[in-house]
């Protein structure tokens, strides 16, 4: 018959390998046997976790656990409920983070919880939704009264959410260049249309950030229908080494500077800097 003991210390020495290495304090804690299990992994404790217990969140107040409105904030982005009433009943701040957060991540029977009991809201939450494509909770908040601006158009261009961004802007949402700008960083070809073809402002800072991001084709496009565009195209496509790009931009009469070659050096991106002192930047 084997020892007893030598097999309870492989049970827990095997239960370890699937608890979290910012887990200590709920493992290790129990007793010196899953102490010693614990070997020589690092002693943190991270409190919020999507699968915390409210008894858990207890046991690290108990522990001095503290962080302000940190707590609420993570807890909404994980969209907990339950933790998110037992942090309240501890006595745990919340902001105006924590409406953003819980419509961030689409949330939304947080973000409603949040609102009955008192917590604060601003135009993050609408832009928040937005970034999230989370249609239900972008409309729930202008049904009750939450403020939006510009960054929601922003918001849903960069993460290339065209429903949210049609909607928004049927129901007067303002936008601006930056709107066209972060669908073009996102490579969103289709929302950059859909927004300038509906008279969406775009600038330089368009092809910036289609060459920044690599996107040759919002590139094109966004200069097919005459979108300006200066050094800092070359000079965005040379900082994360998008040769390709930086080609396309120079072949079709691109301005640049200096910058390009600071960029592509900095970026170690060696390709790019032969390249471009091959051809003729200084």
């Amino acid at each position: 018959m084997g020892n007893p003991l030598q097999a309870t210390a492989d049970v827990i020495s095997h239960a370890s390998e699937f608890v979290h290495d910012d887990q200590f304090l709920f493992f290790a804690s129990v007793s010196r046997a899953w102490r010693g299990a614990w070997r020589g992994r690092p002693t943190l404790t991270r409190a919020i976790t999507p699968d915390t217990s409210p008894s858990q969140l207890r046991h690290s107040v108990d522990c001095g656990l503290s962080g302000g409105t940190a707590v609420c904030t993570a807890i909404a982005s994980l969209g907990r409920l339950d933790l998110l009433r037992a942090a309240r009943a501890l006595g745990f701040q919340w902001d105006k983070m924590t409406c953003w957060k819980a419509a961030e991540g689409g949330h939304l029977d947080v973000l409603r919880y949040a609102r009955a009991n008192g917590c604060g809201w601003n135009v993050l939450t609408c832009a928040g939704a937005a970034k999230g494509g989370h249609l239900e909770v972008l409309a729930w908040a202008r049904q009750n009264g939450c403020g939006w601006d510009e960054w929601t158009c922003t918001a849903a261009t960069k993460e290339g959410h065209l429903e949210v961004l049609q909607w928004a802007r049927a129901n007067g949402c303002p936008w601006n260049a930056w709107t066209c700008a972060q669908a073009a960083a996102g490579g969103h070809v289709e929302v950059l249309r859909w927004a300038h073809e509906n008279g969406c402002p775009w600038d330089e800072d368009v092809c910036w950030a289609a060459a920044w991001g690599g996107h040759l084709d919002a590139l094109e496009y966004a200069r097919a229908n005459h979108c300006p565009w200066n050094e800092r195209t070359c000079s965005g496509a040379a900082e994360n080494g998008h040769l390709e790009v930086l080609v396309w931009a120079r072949e079709n009469g691109c301005p640049w500077n200096e910058r390009t070659c600071v960029n592509a050096s900095r970026g170690g991106h060696d390709d790019v800097l032969r390249w471009a002192v091959a051809n003729g930047c200084v």
